[in-house]
Parts: structure tokens; sequence; C-alpha cells
């Protein structure tokens, strides 16, 4: 993911690393949507396993009629395995999917007593968030970071706590596509504003540090929900994954300091 994204914001422009971050993001949840179901046609994995490497080749065969004109940059980088400047973002990030471990692990479970609306549910969460980062992925390079960040914190919590009600089915669908499509912003919004502020040299490094830290917090956001489900029920779960989109928004808010709306010039301000 690191070298696809440096890649298409690189090919892009960095005035359009929102939108390139977007279409990357399509290409993945279409994948992921797209698996399930092309696995099941085809039979067995064996036939599953060379498929996939047929589209890999074909993958391989498209990039390499990409154009394009890269010179190794003479001087490196910071060699610091992490960057203070990088903490801010970094958590706040991370915190934003806390949500992703608990919708993948616990929301079939959760509703499951509440008309079993868990599968259409999620397919709803997954279908808007590859629609909206393809649609609409371009909107942070067009407004204020700020503002699509906040909308899609609020949204997702809007969707979280309707979801932890434990609501009937199509309820849930409206919860879980309100929860999708809050999601499609916030993480295109920091990664822009940072490429904005990054030298050339150093892109590729910031993507790979925000990536870092998503793994991580889904890697923590599973144990912590999972120990929660387990002493309170699958409810408490999704007020985990709140809980952290608000001390996210709170952390957010530094991200953007000094960040002009886009069109207009100001004097970026480094996150420390």
């Amino acid at each position: 993911y690191t070298g696809a994204a440096t890649w298409a914001v690189e090919i892009a422009g960095v005035h359009r690393s929102s939108q390139a971050l977007g279409y990357i993001s399509s290409g993945i949840w279409g994948g992921i949507s797209a698996g399930p179901v092309l696995g099941n046609w085809v039979g067995s994995f064996q036939h599953a396993a060379l498929t996939q490497m047929l589209l890999a080749g074909l993958g391989f065969a498209v990039l390499t009629r990409i154009p394009e004109d890269f010179k190794p940059h003479p001087h490196k980088g910071a060699n610091a395995w992490l960057k203070p400047s990088m903490l801010v973002p970094g958590f706040t990030i991370g915190l934003l999917n806390v949500h992703y471990p608990v919708m993948t692990g616990f929301l079939i479970l959760h509703l499951q007593r509440h008309g079993n609306s868990g599968r259409a549910a999620f397919t709803t969460y997954a279908a808007v968030i590859l629609l909206s980062r393809f649609f609409l992925g371009s909107l942070p390079d067009r407004v204020h970071p700020r503002i699509t960040y906040y909308f899609g914190v609020t949204a997702m919590a809007i969707g979280l706590l309707t979801l932890a009600a434990g609501p009937p089915p199509w309820v849930a669908m409206v919860a879980a596509g309100i929860l999708g499509l809050g999601f499609s912003f916030p993480w295109s919004s920091i990664a822009s504003t940072l490429l904005r502020r990054t030298p050339e040299n150093e892109r590729g490094s910031v993507v790979s540090y925000l990536g870092g830290f998503y793994d991580l917090f889904v890697g923590i956001g599973s144990f912590g929900a999972g120990i929660i489900s387990d002493r309170f029920g699958y409810s408490w779960a999704f007020l985990l994954a709140v809980g952290a989109l608000l001390v996210s928004a709170g952390l957010g808010w530094k991200v953007f300091l000094g960040v002009a709306t886009p069109g207009r010039h100001a004097e970026p301000v480094p996150v420390h």
C-alpha cells in the first residue's frame, strides 16, 4: 500500500493527493468486496488461486503502461525510525480505525438478536465506502480538510451509536451506510494535509508511518473490543469505538493548525 499510495500521489500531484488516495482505497475495497463473490463463483481454492495469479499478472501488465519520469532524490530524508511530529497524526489515524475490527468481528454477532441483519449492514458499509471514496474522494482537495475530517468523525459516531443500540434491520443498514460515508473522509483529510507539508523525498515515509499506526490500532482494537464484549456485551465494543473517535477528534484539531483553504496560501504550522 505504501508504494501504491505514494506512486499515485506523485503521478497525480500533491494538490490532488486526496483524490489519488481515494482511488487507491476504492481499488482496495472493490477487491475486498468482489473477492469473496469471485472465489465462490470459480468453485475451488485451486481455481481461486489461479484466478488470483492471473489477475496479479494483469495488474502488473497494466502498471507497466503507466508513464512516469521518476528521478532518485540526491538527498535522503531523516533517518529517525519515528519522527515526533508524526505522533499526533499517527494516533489520530489509529484511533479512527478502532471501529474497523469492531465492525468486522462483532457486527454480525451483535445484530443476530436484532433481525440478523449483520451481513446486509456490513455489505452496505463496504459499498458506501467504495462509492464515496471513488466519487467524493477529491473533497478534501477542494474544501478545507478540517471540514471533511470532522464531518466524517461526526457521521461515524452517529452510525456507531445507532448500531450499538441494536436497531431493526433497515435502521442498521442506514446506520452502517452513514458510518461508511463518514469513514471515507478522515484518512484522506489527514494524509493529504501532511503530504502537502512534507518534502517530496519524504512523502513515502509519511504514508508508511500512517499505515503503521492504522495497523497497530486495528490490532489493539481487536483485543480491546474482544475483552470488553466478553465482559459487558457486544454493544460496549461499539461504544469503545465511539470513545476512540472522541479522542481522535480532539487530537485532529492540532493536525489542521495553519492549514489554508485550498486555493489560498498560508504558512504551514509543523505538528509537534
